[in-house]
This record gives C-alpha cells, sequence and structure tokens, in this order.
C-alpha cells in the first residue's frame, strides 16, 4: 500500500462514538479475576461487578445483556457463549434478518449479577483484497481505473479500515476510519431467576443504535489484555 503522504488523494469515512453507561459500574467494584483464554491458558483482568434488574436473555449456547447508555438511544449487547460454544457460533445471531426477528425482540427484565471485564480492543485491515472480490477490481488498475470526474490519472492504491473500542466503568469509547488512497499514474430458554453471568471467557459484543436496529459496532473479544 502506498503510504497516505504519498498519495494524491485520501478519502476517509470516519465514525466516533463515546457513550456513558445509563447506570455506571462503580469503580469499588472492579476485581481481579480469572479469565479463560482459548486455548487452555489463564489471565488475571480487572471485572467489573454489578447487581440489578437486567434486560437479559437465556438463549440455546449463550447468556446475552443489554447495557444501555445515557439517552437510552444506544446499548452495548455482551453475549456469552456456553462453555460447549464459541463466539464464532454466535455470529449467525447477528444476521440482518435474525437479529431483528428473533434475537433483539428475544430480551425481559431480569435480576442477577453481571460481570464484565475492563477491555480495550485495536483493529486494523486492508480492504484491498475484498474490495475487489466484492467486484471492484478495475479501480484498483492503473490501465482501467477511471475517476476521471475527480481528477485524471489516478486509482485506488489501497484501503484500510481501523477500529477502536474501550470498555470501562463510566461507559464505552469507540471510532471506526475507514481510508481510501488514490494514487497518481503518471430459539428462547427460560431465565434463571435470579441470573449470573460470569463474562470470563471469549464473548462476543456489539453497540445497537436501538431507533433503526442499526448495529454500529461489533467483535469479538479473546483476550482483554491484548488490543
Amino acid at each position: 500500500m502506498i503510504d497516505p503522504i504519498y498519495s494524491r488523494l485520501f478519502l476517509a469515512n470516519a465514525v466516533f462514538f463515546k457513550g456513558k453507561w445509563s447506570d455506571p459500574f462503580e469503580v469499588n467494584d472492579t476485581k481481579d479475576r480469572i479469565f479463560d483464554l482459548r486455548g487452555g491458558g489463564q489471565k488475571i483482568v480487572p471485572m467489573m461487578t454489578k447487581t440489578k434488574i437486567f434486560t437479559y436473555r437465556r438463549g440455546t449456547g449463550y447468556q446475552a445483556v443489554r447495557l444501555p447508555y445515557a439517552g437510552e438511544n444506544l446499548a452495548m449487547y455482551v453475549f456469552l457463549p456456553d462453555t460447549n460454544s464459541s463466539p464464532e457460533q454466535l455470529l449467525g445471531l447477528m444476521s440482518g434478518d435474525t437479529w431483528q426477528r428473533i434475537t433483539r425482540p428475544g430480551f425481559s427484565e431480569n435480576e442477577g449479577t453481571f460481570v464484565l471485564p475492563k477491555f480495550k480492543l485495536e483493529y486494523s485491515v486492508e480492504l484491498n483484497g475484498p474490495l475487489q472480490a466484492l467486484g471492484m477490481k478495475s479501480a484498483f488498475d492503473p490501465l482501467t481505473a477511471d475517476f476521471s470526474g475527480i481528477a485524471p490519472q489516478i486509482y485506488i492504491s489501497g484501503a484500510r479500515q481501523k477500529t477502536f473500542v474501550e470498555v470501562k466503568e463510566e461507559g464505552t469509547e469507540g471510532a471506526a476510519v475507514t481510508g481510501i488512497m488514490m494514487a497518481d499514474n503518471a430459539e428462547l430458554l427460560p431465565p434463571s431467576n435470579p441470573f449470573q453471568m460470569i463474562v470470563d471467557r471469549p464473548f462476543l459484543f456489539l453497540i445497537e443504535d436501538h431507533q433503526t436496529g442499526t448495529i454500529l459496532f461489533m467483535g469479538v473479544m479473546f483476550d482483554p489484555e491484548t488490543n
């Protein structure tokens, strides 16, 4: 990929999110606990704890909790797979139709204890291959690219996306930036009551816009202390 400093044109699409929990975790309740890593290892990580009435779901093969942000329009959903499952197996629950029709409506109010590790996630990926696989091959070829409506003799030299999410007692901060560089060519189970959900192994999380049902961020956390 051509470095942005040598690019003739740089296009960027950015999403920034910073939200405070509607009911923040108490810092004094954060304690070190064991987190089971994939592959059998373990690590001691700081985990936040809260006992109250949550929006909760006990599904087939997982538990999940909804954590609203101040204003109630946005919320984080945390999905903890059962020990005989995995975060990857839960990804099918997030497809558009399944999420809107089955998964999302299946939450209800239940009292319980929820334990979640503090974590910070950063991820960067090159999008050249995926975009070309979707049919944008000519845009990456200096000989066939046609961006004459923008400038003569330019083509896409690289596309990259970088995301960032940090979760702590006060709330969540997150961002996603997609950059394009152009170079010159010159089913439900009844929940227990109260429930206990201790997120001490790899899990899936997402941030959703409640009004539209749009998933803004989604990720899988395997190690809370490794970006």
